[in-house]
């Protein structure tokens, strides 16, 4: 999962608690259970409500960005809502849990692909009508591919999202100390625009490329 916008919010909240952060890409299952195990600190962007699962985990209270779920396909369709989802062929890429829960809920059979970039592929080879992917890592796959010679361009986000949710960072318990502190850094971020600055900044740089 690309998180360089998030590890880049949290490097800067952290740095003003004289704080130094590293970033350990990991598949996002194996990430997990070494946040909650300890093995690392915590996590960088989940959903609310992943430690009831994983209950060493403290969610920070403020959301680091909203990303919205979105269908995405080479030709609009009139996709309102999941029912309307289930009427077409799905793809979507293995760990993104939301989206997961959401197939499952409304009993929605899909293909599963391990990486953002094959999801992608995945509907250019119309092996798809539809991939459901979060806005953001979808943007960065495409613009990833783009950079090697794929066109991207016919792929269309269809609106409107299906859903949206926030993502926040969370510490492992043996760091409860850094909470209140951590907390105050982010909420002074969102406060001054500055979240919202990097986050338009770094999709309109992606756009751009």
């Amino acid at each position: 999962m690309d998180h360089y916008i998030f590890s880049n919010i949290l490097k800067q909240a952290y740095s003003t608690l004289g704080i130094n952060t590293e970033f350990a890409p990991l598949p996002s299952s194996r990430s997990l259970v070494n946040a909650n195990r300890g093995i690392t600190d915590g996590e960088i962007a989940r959903i609310k409500g992943i430690n009831k699962q994983y209950k060493d985990l403290i969610r920070v209270p403020i959301p680091i960005m909203a990303s919205g779920i979105y269908a995405l396909s080479l030709k609009k369709l009139p996709i309102n809502s999941w029912k309307d989802v289930s009427k077409y062929n799905v793809a979507y890429r293995r760990g993104i849990q939301v989206i997961k829960n959401q197939l499952e809920k409304y009993r929605i059979k899909s293909g599963v692909v391990s990486k953002d970039s094959e999801l992608i592929h995945f509907l250019l080879k119309n092996r798809a009508d539809i991939v459901l992917q979060d806005k953001g890592l979808a943007i960065s796959s495409m613009a990833q591919l783009q950079a090697q010679g794929v066109n991207t361009s016919g792929i269309q986000f269809l609106e409107p999202p299906l859903f949206e949710v926030k993502l926040y960072h969370y510490l492992n318990k043996k760091h409860q100390n850094l909470l209140a502190a951590i907390t105050q850094a982010l909420n002074n971020m969102k406060k001054s625009g500055e979240l919202e600055r990097k986050i338009h900044l770094y999709y309109h740089n992606l756009k751009s490329k």
